[in-house]
């Protein structure tokens, strides 16, 4: 059985290379491939002759077509078993096989045991619905085989298949990580937080911290690793106890290991930003930090349910800021219940924050999560199984939204675009910091920060001016759609204006940084493949010789050669732009295999716990026992054979009014919930008298057919 697995590859994609090693320790060969846009279908197709099974890793809900329409070809030309799994087909899974005949298999939840079972089983299609986790087709019919439980034991895990090309950052080997799987938060919007839900078993694990730092070893040693990207959602935890304890075990660990002079970049929720922790984080080599701040208002956190104050985030960027850590955010301003006062508090958050890496956006429905639940319960939920959108209630922000959609598509979005590139840039600046500090580099290494660091603030402040004009625009100039249509006309073509000039500015900033660092470590472009670098050996190398070393070593890992030449292009690449939003979900552990003993006695059946039903009306109150959350109502709770448990429902903005618990099998509970918070104003609804001719309907041709207008005038097409 050869097994071939496909997903992007603008950086070590953990979620199939986790699936490759435990394919290789299970002893099936496996190969990896990219597959980054619709452009890469033939070429997959091609390659995929020779494989028995093909995996797709559908990492994004947006590509899930490109990933259909590669299963239609595969099946096409050479019908191998097609397996998917990722977030968003675990969630529509019963959608996916439904609409797509092609794909054989869904992979629910993470998979590593799961691809090696089904690996085992190849054709024989009795034997999948002996496979734990999975949804497939049997008599036309699409079924579920029982969940599979999610092992809390990470480290039985190989460690992911990292052959390939090394990736440089600002000259600098790095690798991608995983410390933990899960998320300890349950925000409405989350599709990671909807996937744990799947499967039984913890929702949130942490790897043992010195098996990860001896796997960063065995990569600092052999490839000449550098700089640890960790994709946990999180990295700290609630409780600063707990986050101290483990920065104790990474320090231990990394002393025993010998890591140093290394670099780390990490996620984290405004409310574990501790200053203690964070001195800590900076110590142990932290540059760069991803937090999930999202909303300015205490309206707005509600409606997304982010269990947070905007108080903890402008702590957070403050303490981020004052101990020189790069930080980076995104502003959801285009939410459900979005409204005027919302928009103008998160734009005001913006520009006053403008120092950092930042972008906006619109709070997007994936399958399966709370805030799809909602959309479709209210009745507000567009679209299909593929991408549901939405109205928002009030017209204003919801005009606005639209307008911003493709305004500043070219400069907010696009891969390439303005604000991704110099988010990638804003990050490549505190790498080169980081690690460009002695001697000569320091000053020139402070003078390219410093021009970055302007670049940032200047392009930042022109966004959100450019975006707060375009809203106050709109709400002007209600129900006058001509003179809304010159005002965004004019946003638009100062958009275009001060962008292009911006976007010079950026490249030679690039070029500028590029460089300084491949003339520290002795690299140079190669003169016929485009990204691939060569190293100039028998050259002075910068007084950073071991850094220098590193970056020897990573062309010798990536090339399989001993010694590097400058015959060996592509052994190491530098992005062209930032890396790619939403990581991918990782794959989970699989079950260590235990020996056979000939005289051991049978193990002592466990005390089997009791499931309860809990439910609250409304739904998606998060639910905690002994302080750690469980997860999100509806669920099943279990309670202990060995007594009674206490467990505590939290909604914000609810308090609880009534609780019922019913006794028959299986046993429910259920709380009712009443607001504790004012009812919101009504949505906007402008005067008809304003003008009779073309009054704005939410949903309706006239304010359709308005904004299409508008966008014609502003956005003109090629």
């Amino acid at each position: 059985m050869r097994v071939l697995l496909a997903g992007p590859d603008f950086e070590e994609n953990l979620s199939i290379r986790y699936l490759a090693a435990a394919l290789a320790e299970a002893g099936y060969a496996c190969e990896l491939t990219a597959f980054n846009d619709a452009r890469d279908t033939e070429r997959v197709v091609r390659e995929a002759r020779d494989f028995d099974l093909v995996g797709l890793s559908v990492c994004f809900q947006i590509r899930a077509p490109e990933f259909f329409d590669l299963a239609a070809r595969l099946r096409a030309d050479s019908d191998p078993i097609l397996v998917v799994g990722g977030h968003y087909v675990s969630c529509e899974a019963e959608a996916v096989l439904h609409h797509h005949p092609a794909i054989d298999v869904v992979v629910l939840h993470e998979g590593e045991r799961t691809i090696v079972e089904l690996a085992a089983a190849g054709r024989d299609r009795d034997a999948w619905d002996g496979i734990a986790g999975i949804a497939h087709r049997r008599g036309g019919e699409v079924v579920f085989t029982p969940p599979r439980r999610s092992d809390a034991d990470l480290d039985a895990l190989p460690a992911p298949d990292r052959r390939g090309r090394v990736h440089l950052y600002a000259g600098v080997p790095t690798a991608w990580m995983l410390g933990s799987r899960g998320c300890v938060a349950t925000c409405d919007y989350c599709c990671i937080v909807t996937l744990h839900r799947i499967a039984p078993g913890r929702k949130f694990r942490q790897r043992d911290p010195d098996r990860v730092a001896r796997e960063m070893a065995e990569l600092y040693r052999e490839r000449g690793i550098r700089k640890f990207v960790f994709h946990d959602d999180n990295f700290l935890v609630p409780r600063a106890s707990k986050n101290h304890e483990r920065l104790d075990a990474y320090e231990a660990a990394f002393a025993r290991h010998g890591l140093r002079d290394i670099g780390l970049t990490i996620k984290c929720r405004p409310p574990d930003a501790e200053r203690s922790v964070f001195e800590r984080l900076r110590d142990l080599g932290v540059l760069r930090v991803y937090f999930g701040i999202e909303s300015s208002s205490e309206e707005g956190l509600c409606s997304i349910g982010r269990d947070q104050t905007v108080e903890q985030s402008v702590r957070a960027l403050a303490l981020a800021e004052e101990l020189g850590i790069s930080a980076q955010f995104t502003m959801m301003c285009f939410h459900p219940d979005a409204t005027p006062a919302t928009v103008r508090s998160d734009i005001a958050f913006m520009r006053d924050h403008a120092v950092h890496a930042l972008n906006f956006c619109r709070t997007e429905i994936y399958a399966g999560t709370p805030l799809e639940a909602k959309m479709r319960r209210e009745g507000r939920a567009l679209g299909d199984y593929l991408a549901r959108s939405y109205r928002i209630a009030d017209e204003r922000v919801e005009i606005t939204c639209q307008l911003a959609l493709e305004l500043f598509h070219e400069r907010c979005w696009k891969m390439g675009g303005l604000v991704p590139d110099l988010i990638g840039m804003d990050h490549l600046a505190a790498v080169m910091r980081h690690f460009y500090r002695r001697e000569m580099e320091v000053a020139e290494a402070e003078a390219i920060f410093e021009a970055i660091r302007d670049h940032r603030i200047r392009t930042n402040l022109d966004t959100v001016e450019l975006l707060s004009e375009l809203f106050e625009a709109v709400c002007a100039h209600a129900g006058d759609w001509a003179r809304l249509e010159a005002a965004v006309v004019d946003v638009a073509a100062r958009e275009r204006a001060s962008r292009e000039t911006l976007v010079a500015e950026l490249a030679a900033l690039r070029d500028r940084m590029n460089t300084f660092a491949r003339d520290r470590v002795g690299l140079e472009p190669h003169p016929a493949i485009r990204d691939a670098l060569l190293l100039r050996p028998q050259r002075r190398m910068s007084s950073l010789a071991r850094h220098a070393a590193a970056v020897a070593l990573a062309f010798a890992a990536a090339t399989g050669c001993e010694e590097p030449t400058s015959e060996t292009p592509h052994a190491v690449t530098e992005p062209v732009s930032p890396p790619p939003p939403p990581p991918m979900e990782p794959p989970p552990p699989m079950e260590p295999l235990q020996p056979e003993g000939e005289d051991e006695p049978p193990p002592e059946p466990e005390p089997i716990p009791q499931l309860v039903r809990l439910e609250t009306d409304p739904d998606g109150a998060r639910v905690y026992r002994d302080g750690e959350l469980l997860g999100t109502t509806p669920m099943n709770v279990e309670i202990p054979p060995d007594g009674p448990a206490t467990f505590e429902v939290r909604a914000r903005g609810y308090r609880t009014r009534q609780i019922t618990l019913s006794e028959r099998a299986p046993a429910q509970l259920r709380v009712v919930l009443a607001p504790v918070v004012p009812p919101r104003a009504p949505p906007f609804r402008h005067d008809p008298g304003l003008n009779e001719m073309s009054p704005w309907k939410l949903g309706g041709t006239d304010l359709d057919e308005g904004i299409k207008r508008i966008l014609q005038q502003a956005v003109p097409k090629p």
